[in-house]
């Protein structure tokens, strides 16, 4: 049996050597723009759960998502989870430090090898 996959709420306390971190987030089709809702990262706690998430990686955190730091428009009363967001996004673009993968090819519209293997898991 392989890894588990869990949403954002079930991995308190849940460590990895490698985390893989999707986000589900991203250019919208028809404007080419990201909505600026990010569900419960936009509310009073979001930060916090950005924060398990990001560290629950012990050697390795893999980021995917469609989406660039420069999506966010960040406003004067914007929440600490949508600041966090934007800061770790620019955080994974220049790859500071050891364990950040940048992903590829952050506009195609067909799918890579990853999203196939990722789909096939899914469909079983």
């Amino acid at each position: 049996m392989g890894e588990p996959v869990k949403n954002l709420e079930n991995v308190q306390g849940d460590e990895r050597d490698v985390i893989f971190v999707s986000t589900t987030y991203g250019v919208a089709a028809k404007t080419g723009r990201v909505f600026q809702r990010f569900g419960p990262i936009s509310g009073e706690m979001g930060w916090r759960r950005l924060n398990v998430i990001f560290s629950r990686a012990k050697k390795r955190l893999v980021l995917g998502t469609k989406m660039r730091s420069s999506d966010i428009v960040l406003k004067s009363d914007s929440k600490r989870g949508v600041r966090v967001l934007k800061l770790y996004l620019e955080y994974a673009e220049r790859g500071w430090g050891g364990g950040v993968e940048v992903g590829v090819g952050w506009n195609k519209s067909e799918k890579g090898d990853f999203e196939i293997a990722v789909s096939k898991i899914i469909e079983e």
